[in-house]
């Protein structure tokens, strides 16, 4: 899931800035980050911090990705730099309550973590400042993407609601696509849902009318 996101990611890229630079950093960013996780998957943690290091120098703004970061730095035993990276984070949309990591909870519930809890509130007021805060309350208000279908044995199955897609092309087709640098972590969400609504990515024809 997450290589398409990322993909889906790069395919904003023109809501940002349409000039070819802006389009290589998303393609630099996207291999300093393959990169990083390479590292980090390897051991070898302070590498991988540099790395990511260039990485956000590159494009500070895609918030989720920090997360990952975050617990590079903490297998280094750096506190210093997770508190920084959550700093950042949060100031570029990381919505640190949706992390569920055992080893990022229990940080954040220690004393190590109060240079970022100390900033934590002001950090959220900066990326509020700059966030398409309508955008994001309106997409909350789509209403919910599944619903509980019951067999002739009394079983319950999830399933996706077939109004799931129609809603989320009339968001956007309203709203423009979303992304990070509006919406932070939400438009992970949304991308996410249209990965389950829609298969054969990009090729479906209905993907093709959402994208940008």
């Amino acid at each position: 899931m997450k290589p398409v996101i990322v993909t889906l990611v790069f395919l904003c890229a023109g809501n940002i800035c349409n000039a070819q630079s802006q389009k290589e950093k998303f393609i630099t960013y996207g291999l300093q980050k393959d990169r990083a996780e390479t590292a980090a998957a390897r051991g070898e943690h302070a590498q991988a911090m540099a790395i990511y290091d260039s990485a956000f120098a590159t494009l500070p703004f895609l918030g989720y990705d920090y997360y990952d970061a975050v617990l590079n730095a903490l297998e280094a035993g750096s506190d210093e730099r997770a508190n920084n990276l959550l700093i950042q984070g949060t100031e570029n949309g990381l919505v640190v309550e949706g992390l569920y990591d055992s080893t990022i909870i229990s940080f954040l519930q220690s004393e190590r973590c109060m240079p970022y809890l100390n900033m934590r509130d002001y950090m959220k007021a900066c990326w509020l400042s700059r966030a398409d805060t309508a955008k994001i309350r309106k997409m909350k208000e789509l209403g919910s993407w599944w619903v509980m279908i019951e067999d002739a044995n009394g079983n319950l199955t999830k399933q996706k609601a077939s109004t799931a897609y129609d809603r989320l092309w009339v968001f956007v087709k309203e709203n423009g696509w979303p992304t990070t640098l509006e919406m932070g972590n939400q438009c992970y969400y949304l991308q996410y849902l249209l990965l389950n609504c829609l298969d054969n990515y990009p090729d479906n024809p209905k993907w093709q009318q959402v994208l940008p």
